[in-house]
């Protein structure tokens, strides 16, 4: 399965961007640069997403690993543990730093992420393979679901914890 159809991840950054904007706007704090950077941080977390399945797997892959077919690459940011990471750093990265590049970022990954999750809703297999490689028993289908519904919910309540923080 191909999770290069860059509409749905667009569709977000672009989304993301304008609620970004006029919270921004509609807050005490008008600030163009900060926009741009929220902006530049979404596109990086894109980037990194992308880079990763492109250019950043053959660094850190072995020869035996490299011979996989596109499906069943077990890419870094796709792993359990990074999935699992990536929670606490959002909130301290919401809450304690003020980079709306850093904000940008989390938003642009957790986004693209949930975007391959929500593609990957009706096979089960492919989702194992991308997303729980780590795990040694396979999760039934309920905990499937559970799993991609806790974390889109995260995901969403971040965005949204953007919007209305504006930042």
């Amino acid at each position: 399965m191909k999770f290069n159809n860059l509409f749905p991840k667009v569709a977000i950054i672009v989304s993301y961007s304008v609620l970004f904007a006029v919270a921004t706007y509609f807050g005490k704090s008008t600030s163009y640069f900060d926009i741009f950077l929220f902006i530049l941080g979404l596109l990086f977390g894109a980037a990194i997403l992308h880079l990763d399945e492109v250019f950043l797997y053959d660094l850190y892959a072995d020869e035996q690993q490299k011979l996989l077919s596109q499906d069943e690459k077990q890419f870094a940011t796709r792993s359990l543990l990074f999935l699992l990471m990536l929670f606490p750093l959002g909130l301290y990265i919401m809450t304690s730093t003020g980079s709306s590049v850093g904000v940008g970022l989390f938003i642009g990954i957790i986004s693209g992420i949930s975007v391959e999750m929500a593609q990957l809703r009706n096979n089960s297999e492919l989702f194992h393979k991308r997303f729980l490689f780590q795990l040694k028993r396979k999760l039934t289908t309920q905990e499937e679901k559970t799993l991609r519904a806790v974390f889109i919910t995260a995901a969403i309540f971040y965005a949204l914890m953007v919007i209305f923080m504006g930042r």
